[in-house]
């Protein structure tokens, strides 16, 4: 059996394209603070 999310699936997909599509490229550290989830995990998404 999976373990259920930690992140709602929209808020990754929120995250994920906001960082893809911003100009100049966001910070992910400071990108990862605003959503409220780890650096690490951000960057895993992307």
């Amino acid at each position: 059996m999976r373990a259920p999310r930690k992140r709602p699936l929209v808020l990754r997909e929120r995250a994920v394209r906001m960082c893809r599509t911003a100009e100049p490229k966001p910070v992910i550290r400071r990108m990862a603070g605003e959503f409220g989830v780890h650096h690490g995990a951000l960057r895993n998404w992307i």
